[in-house]
């Protein structure tokens, strides 16, 4: 009876151990992404700025893996002006069709390790000058280690979203 109840107990501290993820998008129409030149663009604080930039990276790589062109591009908010912004003349140099914009709102780090954040997504049709597609994702961790899983997650998230939506196909 001892080791049922210390089953139990110890099934219940993973389960509430488990990280949890919150997913939401909004669009009018679906522009389908495969074939089309995708910047994907990260904004960041300094403090997070490696954790913006993997991101990016690996959510370009990514979308490449379902037949979208993509560049991650990954710039500190506080290094600039209102009235700067450069991942536009980096989007034309591209010759990109799409920005998708990853803004993390709200990270918090717990002794160096990814403890939850909070990123807004928007993809912006560069030819129609307006964002096409919306997206939100809060993460939480109550049992940080690194930003690993937390990076995975925004990666993750994002494209359940795209693919949900229709924007990117399936992975065949």
């Amino acid at each position: 009876m001892k080791k049922l109840v210390l089953l139990a107990l110890a099934a219940l501290l993973l389960c509430s151990c488990a990280p949890a993820i919150q997913k939401m998008s909004n669009f009018d129409k679906v522009h389908p992404l495969q074939g089309k030149t995708v910047v994907v663009y990260s904004e960041s604080h300094k403090q997070v700025a490696d954790f913006a930039n993997q991101v990016a990276t690996t959510m370009a790589d990514s979308l490449k893996v379902h037949g979208v062109e993509a560049k991650a591009y990954v710039q500190d908010k506080s290094s600039l002006s209102l009235s700067e912004n450069p991942v536009i003349d980096y989007a034309k140099e591209q010759n990109a069709d799409y920005l998708l914009v990853q803004n993390f709102t709200k990270v918090n780090l717990y002794n160096a390790a990814l403890d939850s954040f909070e990123e807004e997504l928007v993809l912006y049709s560069i030819e129609e000058k307006k964002p096409v597609w919306k997206g939100s994702v809060t993460w939480n961790n109550p049992m940080p280690l690194g930003t690993g899983p937390g990076i995975t997650a925004a990666r993750q998230a994002t494209m359940e979203l795209l693919t949900t939506d229709g924007f990117v196909p399936a992975k065949q």
